[in-house]
């Protein structure tokens, strides 16, 4: 198999995470307490600790941080905790600090003379001392902040030889090539891993190097981390109301701190993180109205010099706490000048802070199915609450909820594109989210206690080259020098273990391997803090509880509601053998209409067959006549042109012959001229008379055979007209020539 050899920033991450899965921030943050604590030999305050911590490591711890840690070292007796809030460590905590440097000390000791040694042999002109600080400078300390659990391999044995060429050409350039090669065999038999001192002493700075690397990564690692998965880090979040009061300074919280730690935080961070924060219009009117509510329970309140004595046997709240506290060393104050320039300009005063009023109305979400189920279920469990939620907190609460879980996008798979966050200080709704979040699939949180936001934003803080050099370096005493013990070794092979399961994921592209480590690494970011895990868990349960009796309630009605159903069932089959048999009914009913339609339908047809049977036989009846209509009259026009045609040849040949016996006797001659004028005349006349006995007759004008005729006819009289006039003229000509000739 390939092995795919990870970049910096990925092996830096994974020590980032396996060191934080097993503690080692909270070691890292112990022994900083610890050595601020040896180095003054005094009683500390929190913020004595926290400023000598940031003068001698250059880190920023918050003291909320501070707090849990002394908390859980005054739980181990290595710390002890005065009446004035100050802390020292405890006889047994400073002999075994001092014995750890002692310890630290020696091995660097021995170590030293080991390199002298080797220094001596191979190169006895060189200055031991100068070339140990470039050697641990130049060489040693780069060696394990690149190879990080790795360098285990080299002084256990396992890769004796694997000692980066760069590295050693790092260290030996500014030598002589005669001397390169020299110290470069000396370096090499001093790294051997038989050596019980140079073995101790190179484990006890992986040691410390692992504390470093559990507080944060450096600069370089976090750029390519961030361009690797192609997305700026942005934050969007929405502050909760007691959030506001607390950064505001308007109530009395243990987690004051923790929100004004948040908002510096912010501000720090403005340039690498895209951070905007919002609050929604219900949060300002619930922050005025309690404002209001705080400021008519003051009104009534007379301030006496032994108030602070009985303040504790009242029921008050915070904010109530806070104002007490605030004018008892003043004159007295009024609670309304007090309290009205906050309720009146409470978005101007939020805006100087940074915080925008989130313009969008959030009423539509009263009418949810999901918000109203959840209202109804919280508001049951507050009830039984000594100081419950009323009813409009919870809305208020539940509301915001439900409107930044719709901002999401519907798969998240990391804090990284979560965007949208609830702050919160009220560890009822922190509890809500995570019992919601615990029935959901992304399982990121959307309510953050401030402890936790800073730890989440904290990830995006590089440590500085001065703390390494703090910590790591040859000038101060070795405070995280610790011996390589079995938890060391431990957390060393888990390391391991991961880099090895992503160098042997061949078919997965680096950036792919950069988002599923920094969504494991910003997972655990947003982890809450143990305090507060610990007071949201016993709400928590006591919502399981809820949530428990609510479901045998229900379990209880949906038996009831099984048992109705059954009942139902019966009267439902009763019911639907009766509807069974009145179908049957109405299908014999429904057969028998089928039936009668059909008989109608057949009845119907066989009258329609009737009744086209007689109109075609009408229709053949009346083809029939007008056949015999058009035979007869056919007969008669044959019998009409029979008859006119004897008629023409008896009349034409009559009246042929007395005009040639008259034209004779007339002119003693027989003359052709005169003998076809006759016949045109007779001729025409007939035709004539022909035509007009025709036109006289209905059924002979309008037949076919007559109409031709007629159309003949007119042409004949117009060629006999001609030939007429023809002959006259040639009789005329004859005449008159006869006569003057």
């Amino acid at each position: 198999m390939i092995k795919n050899d990870l970049p910096p920033e990925l092996i830096s991450l994974v020590h980032h995470i396996e060191l934080n899965k097993s503690g080692w921030l909270n070691k890292t943050l112990r022994r900083l307490i610890i050595s601020a604590l040896w180095m003054e030999s005094n009683n500390l305050s929190v913020d004595e600790i926290k400023e000598t911590i940031h003068k001698c490591f250059f880190v920023e711890i918050s003291k909320e941080k501070i707090k849990s840690q002394l908390d859980a070292l005054i739980s181990t007796n290595d710390i002890l905790q005065s009446s004035n809030l100050k802390y020292s460590l405890s006889i047994k905590a400073n002999e075994s600090f001092n014995k750890e440097i002692s310890y630290a000390e020696n091995i660097t000791n021995q170590a030293k003379e080991a390199f002298y040694f080797f220094i001596k042999k191979h190169c006895p002109n060189l200055e031991k001392e100068k070339v140990w600080n470039s050697f641990h400078e130049l060489f040693l300390m780069p060696l394990i902040k690149e190879l990080g659990a790795k360098t285990y391999k080299i002084v256990t044995g396992f890769e004796a030889n694997n000692i980066a060429p760069a590295k050693l050409d790092n260290f030996t350039f500014k030598y002589s090539p005669e001397c390169r090669i020299n110290l470069k065999q000396a370096v090499m038999e001093y790294m051997d891993p038989k050596s019980p001192q140079i073995r101790a002493y190179i484990l006890g700075l992986l040691n410390s190097y692992f504390l470093i690397e559990a507080m944060s990564l450096n600069e370089s690692a976090l750029k390519a981390l961030i361009k690797s998965v192609s997305l700026k880090p942005s934050l969007i979040l929405f502050m909760d109301t007691n959030f506001l009061f607390s950064i505001l300074a308007l109530h009395q919280n243990p987690s004051n701190e923790a929100a004004i730690s948040l908002i510096e935080l912010i501000n720090l961070l403005k340039d690498k993180i895209d951070i905007k924060l919002y609050v929604t219009k219900p949060t300002i009117d619930e922050a005025k109205a309690r404002l209001e509510i705080a400021m008519a329970n003051l009104k009534d309140i007379r301030y006496t010099a032994n108030l602070n004595e009985i303040i504790p046997q009242f029921p008050i709240s915070g904010i109530e706490l806070q104002y007490i506290l605030s004018v008892q060393d003043k004159s007295t104050v009024d609670p309304e000048k007090y309290f009205s320039p906050y309720i009146n300009n409470m978005l101007a005063i939020l805006r100087k802070k940074g915080i925008e009023i989130y313009n969008e109305d959030l009423n539509k979400l009263k009418r949810n199915e999901d918000v109203m189920e959840d209202l109804a279920f919280q508001y049951e469990h507050e009830k039984t609450k000594l100081k419950g939620k009323s009813y409009h907190q919870l809305e208020h609460d539940i509301i915001l909820w439900h409107f930044i879980k719709s901002k999401r996008a519907s798969v998240i798979e990391s804090p990284l594109h979560a965007k949208y966050w609830c702050v919160t200080i009220d560890f009822r709704f922190i509890a809500f989210d995570s019992f919601k979040i615990s029935r959901s699939k992304d399982r990121i949180q959307i309510c953050l206690h401030p402890t936790t936001l800073v730890q989440l934003m904290q990830f995006w803080i590089p440590r500085t080259d001065k703390l390494e050099e703090a910590l790591l370096g040859n000038i101060k005493l070795p405070f995280l020098f610790q011996e390589f013990d079995l938890q060391a070794e431990t957390v060393t092979l888990q390391i391991l273990k991961s880099l090895s399961r992503f160098e042997n994921l061949e078919d997965l592209p680096k950036e792919s391997i950069s988002s599923i480590l920094l969504n494991e690494a910003l997972r655990q970011k947003i982890k809450e803090d143990p305090n507060i895990e610990q007071a949201v868990s016993l709400i928590k349960e006591s919502l399981i509880e809820q949530n428990k009796l609510s479901n045998l309630q229900i379990e209880e009605i949906q038996k009831k509601a099984e048992k109705l159903e059954n009942e139902k069932k019966q009267k439902d089959n009763i019911i639907l053998n009766l509807q069974n048999k009145i179908h049957d009914q109405d299908k014999i009913i429904h057969e028998s209409n089928a039936e009668i339609s059909a008989s109608k339908f057949s009845l119907q047809e066989e009258k329609n067959l009737r009744q086209i049977l007689e109109n075609e036989f009408k229709e053949l009846k009346r083809e029939i006549i007008k056949d015999k209509e058009e035979k007869i009259k056919r007969q008669e026009i044959i019998y009409f042109f029979i008859k006119s045609l004897f008629i023409l040849i008896f009349l034409i040949g009559i009246f042929g012959y007395l005009s040639s016996l008259l034209i004779e006797r007339l002119l003693f001659k027989h003359v052709l001229q005169y003998n076809t004028l006759s016949f045109i005349i007779w001729m025409t006349l007939s035709l004539f008379i022909i035509d007009c006995k025709g036109r006289k007759q209905e059924k002979i004008k309008d037949h076919r055979a007559f109409a031709l005729y007629h159309k003949i006819y007119k042409w004949i009289i117009k060629i006999m007209i001609i030939l007429l006039l023809g002959i006259l003229a040639n009789i005329l000509t004859g005449f008159f020539s006869k006569i003057y000739y």
